[in-house]
């Protein structure tokens, strides 16, 4: 049990840190972002990159935190059909959720890595004026699979603990 346990925190620790590195990319986001808005109202001058970098860093963030979501239970729910049920069908009703989340963060780790090894094997670029590459990006789907997949197995293991040991 005690390597369950380190497993589970070592899954934690390991979106925790990533949550917290891609927390950092709000800052150049943002600055980006009023880059291209006094540019485009202040000065009458739109740039070329600015939506491609939003869009490469805003990426990021969205791969980079769905496990980092998951293990503070932000991800949205419709808690309207659960709030008023007792804890055992409530818990059965979470089991449910991540079983349906981790075959949906298998197959992206599946697809995302057969897409960001083309993406990475084509050099895929960003079909705008600018062009900038995006392989690099379609190349953290697999990783933002792995993450989700194994924070959605820890959740599932903790929530089917408390479910047997109120069974028990």
């Amino acid at each position: 049990m005690k390597g369950l346990e380190h497993f589970l925190h070592c899954i934690d620790t390991t979106n925790e840190k990533a949550g917290m590195v891609v927390r950092f990319l709000l800052i150049p986001l943002a600055i980006v972002t009023l880059t291209e808005v006094i540019a485009r109202y202040v000065f009458n001058s739109p740039t070329v990159w600015a939506w491609d970098v939003n869009l490469q860093i805003f990426g990021v963030i969205i791969l980079l935190s769905g496990g980092y979501t998951l293990l503070h239970d932000r991800h949205v729910k419709i808690e309207a059909i659960t709030m008023h049920l007792p804890l055992k069908p409530k818990l059965v009703t979470e089991l449910i959720a991540m079983l349906l989340l981790m075959y949906v963060a298998v197959v992206l780790t599946w697809q995302g890595g057969q897409a960001g090894w083309e993406a990475f094997v084509s050099r895929e670029r960003l079909n705008s004026i600018w062009g900038p590459p995006i392989f690099h990006i379609k190349m953290l789907l697999p990783v933002a699979g792995v993450l989700l997949l194994f924070q959605s197995l820890a959740k599932f293991v903790r929530d089917l603990s408390t479910l047997l040991r109120r069974e028990g």
